[in-house]
């Protein structure tokens, strides 16, 4: 269940390689990542190129079958946004409010939220307890964290906030969620 809930296959995006890793630790876990363009979320091979793309990766507490349930639920919430999103700290209040109202257990979801503008190479991203992702400079840059836009987990308090926060990306540059 938990792997037919992650994409089959990734968006091209010129300028832009994508890669994903995904192992499991044990038979039931708590992890989920999905990336699609914003105008086309069901059919990601007929969106235009230049539209912002939606990346997600979270993470579920526990070692039980509800921590593999959550990240079921936040997808189907995050799929369920009754408009196109326009902001990642909006939709995760959204996700956050229907995962307080179906309490599992005392479980909980991290997670980070961006959308990616191509054209502008603009990142706009949320953290809902979620680690900061890593941007490794291009060339002979640091690597430095974006520690912005940090908030609580999602399904710990109905009422939480979340900001977004910006950056942009520069060509050689790597993001790691």
């Amino acid at each position: 269940i938990q792997k037919s809930l992650l994409p089959v296959t990734l968006p091209a995006i010129p300028g832009v390689a994508l890669d994903v890793s995904y192992e499991t630790f044990d038979t039931a876990g708590g992890d989920i990542y999905d990336i699609y363009p914003l105008t086309a979320p069901d059919r990601p091979d007929n969106a235009d190129p230049g539209s912002p793309c939606l990346r997600l990766i979270a993470f579920a507490s526990g070692d039980r079958p509800s921590s593999a349930a959550r990240p079921a639920m936040t997808h189907a919430f995050r799929h369920a946004y009754p408009s196109t999103p326009d902001s990642p700290a909006k939709m995760l209040r959204y996700v956050n409010r229907h995962l307080c109202a179906k309490r599992i257990e005392q479980t909980f979801v991290t997670a980070f939220l961006a959308f990616f503008h191509p054209v502008s190479r603009r990142l706009v991203y949320a953290r809902a307890g979620h680690n900061p992702p890593v941007v490794k400079g291009a060339r002979s840059q640091p690597a430095h964290r974006l520690e912005g836009a940090g908030g609580l987990p999602l399904g710990v308090l109905e009422e939480a906030e979340y900001e977004d926060s910006q950056v942009l990306l520069q060509p050689g540059q790597t993001l790691v969620l």
